[in-house]
């Protein structure tokens, strides 16, 4: 094999050139966008599918998904290409990746990197770190598999050409014994002796005395069979780790009032994908993929649809108006609400000068309306995961926004405010 093959135990170096001497080919065949998840399968000889939930679980978990599949539709070379799509572009080969088509994904780069270089970029980074933690250790232990074939070469090699058609005599059936007379050298192709016309091997020959099958090959050996597979017990064990890392995570939940139900499924979910990572390397663990694709979907259900702590996380459905007339009311009040429109009515609170009320107001799936008094000192953080924020004079908009402001007031006390939506708008005004 070549010098630069990937050894057990070798240095980074060493991994990282013979990765890219290696890597990857993106097929032309099988692939579901642009191959990079079915060439990584290819690679190293693992199952496509877990490399595709492995970008999924990338973009749940850290949004950074869509930009490594960027990465790798740019530096991994299409089957039968000399060079990547940006190798192409700096004129260093061949790739039949078009120059508007690279220029079009370097451009894609910037609103994907937004889950890096954006409020979430310690997550996103912490899973890049992961990522290329795990694809060296992917090639560091599965690096052998299939590599000849992916030795970085200017193009595959072409078919050889088809041989002229021979114009000597053809080669006889049965070569030997008598029979060999009748092709001499120089003899036209398909020339025979007459007085050798071929024969028919006899039909009832018990004594192997015919010349015909004195020089028949040998039947070649059967190899021996392969045993049998051992069945991968990867699914089980993963299975009954999820569950315990569930209810431990559950226990923790109902003491933590931080903790909501989206974090508890995530600790199921990243027990599963731990699991589907061993698996590739143990060839086990498909039995994994229809348990953590729900899990993944209920993983992001939950997050956009917060339900609260848990338990104790269902505050109710419909519609709330709470209109307190003391302090001591508004502060004992609880203002949460599951599912429904929820509206409080601070403005009508006799609150003093230097007296100060902070309060939480929560809903899950609905709008939420707060009335503030109109000469009160107001400080407010108001946030919602879908839909609009109005906070006094802020205005906001989008996905996962959130909103400060503070305003002051004319010696009528103090509110602060944390008002939260999770699908809905947010409103605070004064009355």
């Amino acid at each position: 094999m070549s010098g630069m093959q990937a050894k057990q135990g070798g240095g980074l170096d060493d991994t990282l050139r013979d990765f890219w001497a290696t890597r990857p080919r993106r097929p032309k065949a099988g692939r579901k966008v642009a191959g990079v998840a079915t060439g990584i399968g290819q690679r190293y000889g693992i199952d496509p599918v877990l490399v595709r939930i492995a970008f999924v679980v990338a973009t749940i978990a850290g949004g950074v998904g869509v930009l490594l599949y960027l990465v790798g539709w740019l530096l991994l070379p299409e089957e039968g290409d000399e060079v990547s799509a940006l190798e192409g572009l700096a004129k260093r080969g061949r790739s039949s990746v078009s120059a508007v088509t690279t220029i079009l994904l370097l451009i894609a780069l910037l609103p994907a990197s937004g889950a890096v270089f954006g409020p979430g970029g310690p997550s996103g980074w912490l899973v890049i770190a992961l990522a290329a933690a795990g694809l060296y250790l992917l090639h560091q232990n599965r690096g052998a598999e299939n590599r000849e074939r992916y030795l970085a070469t200017a193009a595959s090699a072409p078919p050889a050409e088809a041989a002229p058609p021979a114009t000597g005599p053809t080669p006889p059936a049965y070569p030997t014994g008598e029979f060999r007379g009748a092709y001499q050298a120089g003899a036209p192709a398909g020339a025979r002796s007459p007085a050798h016309e071929p024969e028919a091997p006899p039909t009832w020959d018990p004594l192997g005395v015919a010349p015909f099958a004195w020089d028949l090959p040998e039947p070649a050996p059967v190899g021996p069979t392969e045993p049998p597979r051992r069945q991968s017990r990867v699914t089980l064990v993963t299975l009954g780790l999820a569950l315990v890392a569930g209810g431990i995570a559950i226990a923790v939940a109902s003491q933590v009032p931080a903790m909501t139900v989206s974090h508890v499924i995530g600790v199921v979910l990243g027990v599963l994908g731990l699991g589907m990572v061993f698996g590739s390397f143990l060839q086990g663990g498909r039995g994994l993929i229809p348990l953590a694709i729900p899990v993944g979907a209920a993983a992001v259900i939950t997050s956009v649809l917060p339900l609260g702590a848990w338990p104790g996380a269902w505050h109710g459905i419909g519609d709330e108006r709470f209109t307190p007339r003391t302090v001591a009311e508004a502060k004992a009040g609880d203002y949460r609400l599951s599912v429904g429109d929820l509206r409080v009515d601070l403005s009508e609170l006799p609150l003093g000068a230097g007296e100060e009320l902070r309060k939480e107001i929560n809903v899950g799936l609905g709008n939420v309306r707060v009335l503030v008094p109109a000469n009160a000192e107001v400080a407010a953080t108001c946030s919602a995961k879908i839909g609009d924020i109005t906070c006094l004079d802020q205005r906001n908009s989008g996905l996962r926004k959130s909103t400060r402001t503070h305003q002051e007031g004319s010696g009528g006390g103090k509110v602060v405010l944390d008002v939260r939506a999770g699908t809905g708008n947010v409103e605070v005004g004064r009355g």
